[in-house]
């Protein structure tokens, strides 16, 4: 089946966040929603058949997770990373962020510190403090257009911390990590005695046949002393569902997981759509998600080519994974302009008429960029560089 990525899909009036929440987040309508991280695109047929055929008996009560559930994304891994995930490892929790509370909640105490590597997903900052855990931050650095991992601090912050909150792939920077770097990082949690709770949402969001490292599998210990999240959702575009899974191998630790989800928070029930459309996705939209890669990829280059012809102000931090890369705008706030992180962000509100996450939502290492969603119609984006275009054009500066 043949998937039409460019067909625009109207979105008003769905109580979509993306589209119905821009007044409420951004304080006006009718700006381009490029911001938070779900796509334009319908989901693969196989999920929406399942959900209908699910939705067509009437009683909706409580679902019971099938082996199937499993098997599916366990067949998925395999055929994926080549990851080989036992059945007894897995377990369901509502979303990544509610599992990296609960690994929280189950193996750090108040006053812990919890080490991050900025710029990076504001929900892991809001969760450490929201427990009374300290953050304890080792930012990545920014070389030749490339946010790198600055190991020296990664090993200052580990000395100071109980865990770490990886997120791999990166969200904002876009980075895949290589085994050498998850390695690395695994010996220096190793060293200091660091349990590693590993965000991995976007790794089937790789681009130009990249191949995604499971942290849990770089080693003997990494498997043993780490937590990992996944999901369909961010995959297939099914965010809405609240379905997740969790990995833990080492089972004394899998043990306390399901106690703090099942026993604490109350939230290992399921959603009976989300159950049966993971199951779908993972079993049959492997064609959609082919495509849909391509179609992100074909977006990346559009808009790198595009910026570096018509906008050279600003310059796109090419991803190797997710389609929520940033944009690096810090030519716009140095010399006589010299704007501001908000002042940047009105005028792409108020001038270019685009709403996007600002850098520094993620950490003030997000100063002078902005986040884009990438995962929408391509003429959103050509729609987006015309406005920019106009609008850099009557700043009061030229560049």
């Amino acid at each position: 089946m043949i998937y039409d990525f460019d067909k625009p899909i109207e979105r008003l009036g769905t109580d979509c966040e993306k589209w119905d929440g821009l007044k409420k987040r951004f304080g006006s309508d009718g700006m381009l929603p490029l911001w938070v991280a779900d796509m334009d695109f319908p989901s693969p047929e196989p999920v929406v058949r399942a959900i209908a055929e699910r939705a067509a008996h009437p009683v909706f009560g409580y679902p019971m997770r099938g082996e199937d559930y499993y098997d599916s994304f366990i067949a998925w891994e395999k055929k994926r990373w080549n990851w080989d995930v036992k059945r007894e490892w897995c377990d369901y929790v509502p979303g990544v962020v509610c599992g990296v509370a609960a690994a929280l909640m189950g193996f750090t105490a108040p006053g812990d510190g919890v080490l991050i590597m900025p710029p990076v997903y504001h929900p892991f900052r809001n969760t450490i403090m929201a427990q009374g855990r300290q953050v304890v931050n080792a930012p990545m650095k920014l070389e030749n257009g490339r946010f790198e991992i600055d190991f020296d601090a990664l090993e200052r912050g580990a000395r100071e911390a109980r865990a770490l909150i990886l997120c791999s792939p990166h969200n904002p920077t876009g980075r895949l990590f290589s085994r050498a770097e998850l390695e690395h990082i695994a010996e220096i949690c190793e060293r200091n005695g660091v349990l590693v709770i590993s965000d991995e949402i976007h790794s089937d969001l790789v681009l130009w046949g990249k191949k995604h490292v499971p942290f849990a599998s770089v080693s003997d210990w990494a498997r043993e002393h780490s937590i990992t999240l996944m999901a369909p959702s961010k995959t297939f575009n099914i965010a809405g569902l609240v379905t997740s899974i969790y990995i833990v191998p080492n089972a004394k630790l899998r043990a306390q997981m399901q106690h703090i989800v099942g026993g604490w928070m109350h939230i290992s029930g399921g959603n009976i759509f989300g159950l049966a459309a993971a199951r779908a996705a993972y079993a049959e939209g492997e064609e959609w998600y082919q495509q849909m890669l391509r179609y992100i990829e074909g977006n990346v280059e559009y808009l790198d080519e595009q910026l570096a012809r018509r906008v050279p102000q600003i310059s796109l931090i090419r991803p190797e994974a997710t389609y929520i890369p940033l944009l690096d705008c810090r030519k716009l706030c140095e010399g006589e302009l010299g704007m501001t992180m908000d002042e940047l962000q009105q005028f792409m509100l108020n001038t270019v008429k685009a709403a996007m996450n600002e850098g520094t939502l993620f950490g003030i290492e997000g100063t002078g960029f902005l986040r884009i969603n990438l995962g929408t119609q391509r003429a959103s984006l050509e729609e987006f560089v015309r406005r920019l275009e106009k609008g850099i054009e009557r700043l009061p500066l030229r560049f």
